[in-house]
């Protein structure tokens, strides 16, 4: 039970931290009005839509797949030598 409620603030951590960082940049977004945009899919801004949707979201899955490509990585590593400690100099 322990495993599954650290999974679930993991997950809940990154569904905020995936909030603020669409609102991060040149044009500032708050966080209520892209909880309301993905909800309802209409905003009051018509920019919203082709910057969260053209710019913030594709970076924010690309670096979501990279994080999870590394870690895949590195437990495939650790699975292979048996060894939690491994490096990727070992393979030179």
């Amino acid at each position: 039970m322990k495993e599954v409620s650290l999974i679930l603030v993991c997950f809940a951590v990154l569904a905020g931290v995936s909030v603020l960082s669409l609102g991060i940049g040149r044009y500032p977004v708050s966080p209520p009005e892209i909880l309301s945009w993905l909800v309802t899919g209409t905003s009051a801004d018509a920019n919203l839509p082709v910057v969260l949707l053209g710019i913030r979201l594709p970076r924010l899955v690309a670096a979501i797949a990279a994080g999870g490509a590394l870690s895949l990585a590195g437990a495939a590593y650790q699975g292979l030598f048996r060894n939690p400690m491994v490096s990727p100099d070992i393979l030179g």
